[in-house]
């Protein structure tokens, strides 16, 4: 038996509170730390650094250890939970959003990365480079599983997307901006709720104004046929809100997943301009770098149409 181990797989690191004066350094500080953590990657990959409101940056860094932060004032904050908003490109003259939502238990770069050493990421180190005039976002929330404290569910989780996603438009000033959603999973469950929300509600309806195309890869629309999620939140908190995606014992839907079913297809139905829905699943195995040049083909037609 070979005592060699796997190599491990780097993990995803924010960094914020840089100031908008400190661009360059910053850009300098994080081709460095890709350079010394040896990931073969190609130029510019790895990081990125992007406007998060009229006065600081928000960076991305792809790393095994947790990254050494330059002696600042104010300090920069390293954190490794992408929870909110996430810009990883904002191109001058972009013309429209791409908002990630990641799945159950997802991480909001993390659940984006290639399949062989786990570094590269194909929301900030390809897409931005195929669609030049798209900012790209990702929107991290709480969805772990086990040893969970959360109890949030879906019609909360959509309410603070579309909260979090409205605010940051406005402090960046494109709040007009045509969006497209990217939505793994649970994330697609959520984004249709805050669809359906913004109209019933009359809330961040700019935000839903705004919003032209959805892609969807393997949204439970009809709910998960994973029984064994219930096993594993058993007392939990968070096992109502598994509950609600899972279905019944008889296969049928639960009463949540037949009420936003019906509830996105009324409000699909009666939007002017229609929305542009494309949902993708899986019946073969395929390569990332496959579905990435599907999706991404999808995401240029869409804005191609759009304009």
């Amino acid at each position: 038996m070979s005592d060699t181990q796997p190599p491990i797989k780097p993990k995803f690191w924010r960094i914020h509170g840089i100031k908008t004066s400190e661009r360059d350094a910053a850009w300098t500080w994080l081709q460095e730390q890709v350079t010394l953590e040896g990931l073969r990657l190609s130029e510019d990959q790895g990081f990125s650094l992007a406007q998060y409101d009229g006065e600081t940056l928000c960076a991305t860094l792809t790393a095994v250890e947790r990254p050494t932060i330059p002696q600042r004032k104010p300090p920069w904050q390293v954190e490794e939970f992408f929870y909110g908003l996430t810009p990883v490109s904002d191109p001058e003259g972009a013309e429209v959003d791409i908002v990630a939502v990641t799945g159950l238990g997802g991480h909001a770069l993390g659940s984006f990365r290639s399949n062989d050493n786990g570094a590269v990421v194909w929301l900030r180190d390809f897409a931005p480079v195929d669609v030049p005039k798209a900012r790209f976002l990702t929107y991290g929330y709480d969805t772990k599983l086990a040893d969970s404290d959360s109890t949030q569910g879906i019609a909360h989780l959509a309410q603070l997307l579309f909260h979090h996603l409205g605010a940051f438009r406005r402090n960046t000033c494109t709040s007009h901006r045509p969006l497209v959603f990217v939505c793994h999973s649970l994330g697609g469950l959520v984004l249709k709720e805050a669809l359906v929300r913004s109209e019933r509600l009359e809330q961040n309806t700019e935000v839903a104004s705004a919003t032209f195309g959805l892609i969807m890869l393997g949204v439970p629309n009809l709910g998960l046929n994973h029984r064994q999620l219930e096993d594993a939140v058993k007392d939990q908190p968070n096992s109502g809100f598994v509950r609600d995606l899972v279905v019944t014992s008889s296969g049928q839907p639960s009463q949540l997943s037949n009420s936003l079913k019906d509830n996105f297809a009324h409000f699909a139905k009666y939007r002017d301009p229609p929305l542009q829905i494309v949902s993708f699943f899986e019946t073969l195995q395929s390569l990332t770098l496959v579905r990435l040049c599907v999706i991404l083909d999808v995401v240029r037609s869409l804005i191609q149409n759009r304009y």
